[in-house]
């Protein structure tokens, strides 16, 4: 979750400080497209409603800029990505997920639309699909 850290080059400076030397260092994170169907289907209510998982294209240490981020003070940093896929058939997960962040309540009152588009999906597609964009950073201590 090194997208909360307001000043990485200190956060690095310290996992580097503490890490043996050959040692390994783990972050994990989303890419930019990470549940991007759940952003998309709120989008039409209020352009600025976040998710659950907050917009990732608003994250500033990604998969796409981690490696980038991550190489001027390890060795060696290398990247694996799983992308996966989250298969909804029921619309009552999905609206109970999205009430469960704060950051959602500008959607409160509007439930029922809400529940009535997934659904549709579901009923058209036999589900609702959510793409999921994550990965794990393996940097790596010199010597």
């Amino acid at each position: 979750m090194l997208y909360y850290a307001h000043e990485k080059p200190r956060a690095f400076r310290e996992v580097l400080r503490v890490l043996k030397p050959g040692g390994s260092f783990f972050a994990t994170t989303v890419g930019e497209r990470h549940m991007q169907e759940l952003v998309d289907l709120t989008r039409p209510f209020q352009p600025k409603v976040q998710r659950p998982v907050s917009d990732s294209r608003s994250l500033d240490f990604l998969l796409e800029n981690g490696l980038e981020l991550l190489q001027p003070f390890f060795a060696d940093v290398e990247l694996q990505r799983y992308e996966d896929t989250l298969f909804v058939t029921q619309a009552e997960p999905l609206i109970q997920g999205f009430f469960s962040e704060k950051a959602n309540d500008a959607l409160r009152g509007r439930e029922a639309t809400l529940r009535g588009l997934i659904e549709a999906q579901i009923r058209e597609r036999g589900g609702f699909s959510i793409f999921k964009d994550s990965g794990i950073f393996i940097a790596r201590k010199g010597r």
